[in-house]
């Protein structure tokens, strides 16, 4: 009798170890989503918009909270199609990615892309209203079509990058009911498109194994590199001249900072990039506080 006791206790167990298993894999499944998404970029297009928010309401508030989490999802829609598009390059290249990888299925990733884009759309409706669901809707579509428009127009998505990082700023004017468009912004697309330049320049050979002729196709690297460096150096001292109330010029004077901190890792590598995320963030809060 204990050792059919035993035996159903193994049972237990083992059924036991099955379902933790079946939970490991849900919570790995979520975890491999939300890389595909970059979590850390979309949180920061989130603490961009809340900045705006904050800084034109003069208050703090979950409600306010809320309205700048559509934007967090719309920017995991995009990256989620993003990977979507690009996975036999990324495959090729050997990008680090959950879904290049074969770490995540492409259905997985576009359920993920469709419940992104739901849960931005039903916080938009809630928070926002109509009038700013209009836009959150623009940017939404804005961001689903980079990846095709830059497989068929590769030299203009730089650009178009860009705008796509302005759209947390372009989101919370029209919640508070602004100009949706602002002096500021300019700086902040030629620091994006400097910044992107320099991407393309790293992925030049991946671009170019998979059919897409980027701007450094045609002006070579070394030159692509001092376009982009310029671009940014010029977008940063135009952020600087623009009259802006003290704590916004100390966000600028940091971004600036920053610059100069991610040429020293060099004018052409990964970590340099990385570096140069952090001016653009700094830069565009201030940017943002009003």
């Amino acid at each position: 009798m204990s050792a059919g006791r035993g035996c159903s206790g193994n049972r237990f167990f083992r059924q036991g170890d099955g379902g933790m298993w079946k939970i490991g894999r849900v919570f790995t499944v979520v975890r491999h989503v939300l890389v595909t998404g970059r979590l850390v970029p979309s949180s920061i297009a989130f603490v961009l918009t809340l900045a705006c928010l904050v800084s034109a309401r003069r208050e703090f508030s979950l409600h306010l909270m809320a309205s700048a989490l559509p934007i967090m999802f719309a920017t995991m829609s995009s990256f989620m199609m993003n990977d979507l598009w690009d996975r036999s390059k990324d495959v090729r290249s050997g990008r680090h990615r959950p879904l290049a990888r074969g770490l995540i299925s492409p259905a997985t990733v576009a359920v993920g892309l469709c419940l992104s884009i739901i849960i931005a759309l039903l916080l938009g409706w809630w928070t926002c209203g109509i009038s700013s669901l209009y836009v959150l809707v623009a940017i939404i579509v804005g961001a689903i079509l980079y990846s095709p428009l830059a497989s068929t127009i590769p030299v203009l998505k730089n650009l178009y990058a860009a705008g796509l990082c302005c759209a947390p700023m372009v989101f919370a004017n029209a919640v508070v009911g602004r100009a949706l468009i602002s002096d500021g912004l300019v700086p902040i697309l030629l620091f994006v498109s400097g910044r992107e330049l320099l991407l393309d320049v790293m992925d030049l050979d991946g671009d170019v194994a998979s059919g897409q002729r980027t701007i450094p196709f045609y002006l070579h690297r070394c030159p692509s590199a001092m376009v982009g460096w310029i671009l940014m150096a010029v977008g940063t001292v135009l952020l600087l001249l623009l009259p802006a109330p003290l704590p916004s010029r100390v966000l600028r004077m940091a971004a600036a900072t920053s610059l100069g901190w991610a040429l020293l890792s060099g004018t052409r590598s990964r970590r340099t990039c990385r570096r140069l995320r952090l001016a653009m963030v700094l830069g565009s809060i201030g940017v943002g506080i009003r």
